[in-house]
């Protein structure tokens, strides 16, 4: 608790000196408190706030009891992790030199793999980069030669095909918003890609797909 303030020793004009630098500072506050009371009541629905900053919500499962136990049931099929049998990467763990007992050198080029153990991951990912380049060159008649870029590359810097469908899977195969999806490309691939350059993929993605569909009804 804060203690009261002694004033009896202080003038009349320090006094108001004081009540006006109190005012102040109550009206700082106050616009504080209001400032910090409109965002708490900003989300998805009220702002332009992406509806993952809305936070964990509490939902009711609409699923009925099966009276079953949790857990794997009796007769379910299970899965087991086995080894590939080609891995991408082998790593073996070196031998040393010498014999530890007596100290002579190890033959270590008739060593015997003895057992094998593999781990599972995913690669780092991130985007990479292909540099196309044209040729120029005069012949000996001076008749100039000079090579085109591929009919699909019409720009200084222009994103991949590649980075187009993963963008458009995320927006519409799993229903992300733009902004997102702008979010994990960048996590992801480290490409800074905005929410408006993924509506404008979707609309084309849109466009060519729309032929297929209304063929295939």
């Amino acid at each position: 608790m804060l203690k009261a303030f002694d004033t009896s020793t202080l003038s009349h004009e320090e006094k108001d000196a004081l009540i006006g630098q109190l005012v102040v500072r109550v009206q700082e506050l106050v616009a504080r408190i209001q400032e910090l009371e409109s965002r708490l009541s900003k989300n998805s629905r009220n702002s332009s706030k992406p509806p993952s900053s809305d936070g964990l919500k509490k939902t009711q499962s609409l699923r009925r009891k099966s009276g079953k136990r949790p857990g794997g049931q009796v007769g379910h099929a299970g899965k087991t992790l086995r080894q590939a049998a080609v891995a991408d990467h082998v790593i073996e763990q070196e031998l040393p030199e010498h014999c530890d007992a007596c100290h002579a050198a190890l033959p270590v080029a008739q060593a015997q793999v003895q057992e094998r153990r593999q781990v599972l991951d995913i690669p780092v990912a991130r985007h990479e980069v292909t540099e196309y380049r044209t040729l120029s060159l005069v012949c000996q008649c001076g008749k100039l030669h000079e090579s085109r870029f591929p009919e699909k590359v019409t720009e200084h810097v222009q994103y991949g095909p590649n980075i187009r469908a993963v963008a458009v899977h995320f927006t519409q195969g799993q229903l992300l918003p733009y902004a997102r999806t702008s979010e994990l490309m960048a996590d992801l691939y480290q490409l800074d890609i905005s929410p408006g350059t993924l509506h404008g993929w979707t609309r084309e993605a849109d466009a060519l797909l729309s032929p297929s569909v209304q063929a295939s009804r």
